[in-house]
């Protein structure tokens, strides 16, 4: 029971709360990642879920992320190991002079290196477990052209 592990950012969205719930009903252990001034995650506690707030749209605090890891597979002895990369950020911006380049930085940083230094921090947990599946789920980011 609980041979799984699964890491899910974006937990606190429709998506990765979503995802959570229905991994803990199969019984998986789940890494919630949320924002630091993020929405809870619902429901409030479960015993198969460690929550941790990081603010991915910064290069992650892999201390943070390695202690947890260390933790849980010091308790378990886990046969899967998943990324769920389901945060994202969302900006509605004009291509052109009035593309805000710090924005567009902050949104590749959640979107696409989050899930690098994520998978980074899990890879010594995923060799030595030799299993599991990374998952990037795309954003919504919409631009328009003038």
């Amino acid at each position: 029971m609980g041979n799984n592990l699964t890491i899910i950012t974006g937990a606190a969205g429709s998506l990765g709360n979503s995802l959570c719930n229905r991994l803990l009903s199969q019984t998986h252990h789940i890494i919630a990642v949320t924002r630091p001034q993020g929405t809870p995650i619902q429901p409030r506690n479960h015993k198969y879920r460690t929550d941790i707030k990081i603010d991915l749209s910064k290069p992650i605090t892999q201390s943070l992320l390695h202690k947890h890891l260390k933790t849980l597979f010091s308790k378990h002895k886990y046969c899967q190991l998943n990324v769920v990369h389901t945060a994202a950020l969302f900006s509605k911006q004009t291509l052109g002079e009035q593309t805000q380049i710090r924005k567009a930085r902050d949104i590749f940083q959640v979107n696409c290196i989050a899930l690098y230094e994520i998978t980074q921090v899990a890879l010594p947990w995923l060799k030595r477990v030799r299993n599991g599946t990374i998952i990037g789920v795309s954003s919504n980011l919409t631009c328009s052209v003038p």
